[in-house]
């Protein structure tokens, strides 16, 4: 994955939608004032994290200070040390790191709580078309953090060929909005598009 740019905020929300997708490998920052930081996760779960040459939870202060900055992932464990005897639990570590109890809490109760049965897409667009429809509707909805969620599944987005792999990919962003409101909105829009031809 390319490197993308944006502020502190976004990164660790964007930290927080790799655990809920149980990702196993390792998030690369390089902040704006060319500082080195990494997280490695293992099935979601964070089990280092490292700023410059400071490591667990002595890194913690110094990640929360980063402004910006541009990150990649690759799912590789490039960290073979785990710091997780001197890190609190995931959850707790994304509290440090400033994600709010608010954004937790709805992805624990998205896990528990089906949404509302809005109808899949029934037409397969062309992937470039769907793209920039997806890109346009998160930015009308979430600001910023739309375009950082378009931008992991990017990828994904331009190589799906089947109706399983649009269908599978609405319902993975729908799950990295983290807002039931939202999601159902974001699904009606697909709907309306892209349903029912």
């Amino acid at each position: 994955m390319q490197k993308q740019r944006i502020d502190y905020d976004a990164l660790i929300s964007t930290l927080h939608q790799f655990c809920l997708e149980k990702q196993t490998g390792t998030l690369f920052v390089s902040t704006d004032d060319n500082r080195s930081v990494r997280f490695a996760l293992d099935n979601g779960r964070i089990i280092s994290c490292i700023h410059g040459r400071t490591r667990g939870k002595e890194a913690i202060p110094l990640i929360t200070a980063i402004k910006s900055g541009r990150y990649s992932f690759n799912s590789c464990l490039f960290d073979k040390q785990q710091d997780t005897d001197f890190l609190p639990s995931t959850e707790e570590l994304l509290l440090n790191l400033g994600l709010s109890l608010e954004a937790i809490e709805q992805a624990d109760n998205h896990t528990k709580t089906p949404t509302t049965n809005i109808p899949e897409v029934t037409t397969i667009p062309p992937p470039h078309d769907f793209l920039r429809f997806i890109e346009e509707q998160l930015a009308l909805l979430l600001g910023p953090l739309g375009s950082t969620i378009c931008n992991l599944y990017a990828e994904r987005i331009q190589n799906a060929t089947s109706h399983e792999d649009f269908c599978n990919i609405v319902n993975i962003i729908t799950e990295a909005i983290g807002n039931t409101e939202i999601e159902e909105q974001f699904r009606l829009k697909i709907w309306e598009q892209y349903g029912g031809n």
